[in-house]
């Protein structure tokens, strides 16, 4: 696996994919993510991917899943996540409370490699829930 960076020549810097998808990194995360927001970011894809994969196969699919990712860090450098809690909500479909909380143990014990890439000691949590249709996420 690899990607192409180019640096802007100010606070953005342009990764591509070898399929040629960009995405905009700024260190000051004015035009596109920081790279440490993006870190939560692709923890939060990951998990979602598999959580949506699971519940597919269990055929309990949601018509919508959200997630809220927060991040403390901690104050020296490398000023790395020290801890890392991942909310997740499924509404519609044939969603349920038990088999959500299944898919994301699952994804979080087991399959998602972007949050087992992070280091060992990183406190990690999660919490899931089942909402109404039509509720909007707090």
């Amino acid at each position: 696996m690899h990607i192409d960076l180019e640096w802007n020549g100010a606070t953005g810097y342009t990764v591509t994919t070898p399929s040629g998808v960009s995405v905009l990194l700024d260190s000051e995360a004015r035009d596109g993510p920081s790279p440490m927001q993006a870190l939560l970011a692709a923890v939060a894809g990951c998990m979602a991917i598999d959580i949506v994969h699971i519940l597919k196969r269990m055929r309990r699919a949601p018509e919508r899943l959200s997630a809220r990712v927060s991040g403390q860090r901690a104050d020296d450098h490398p000023k790395r996540f020290v801890s890392v809690r991942l909310e997740f909500i499924a509404t519609g479909g044939a969603v349920v409370q038990d088999r959500l909380e299944q898919s994301v143990e699952l994804s979080f014990a087991k399959y998602c490699s972007v949050l087992h890439s992070l280091a060992k000691d990183t406190e990690t949590s999660w919490s899931a829930r089942v909402a109404a249709a039509g509720a909007v996420p707090a």
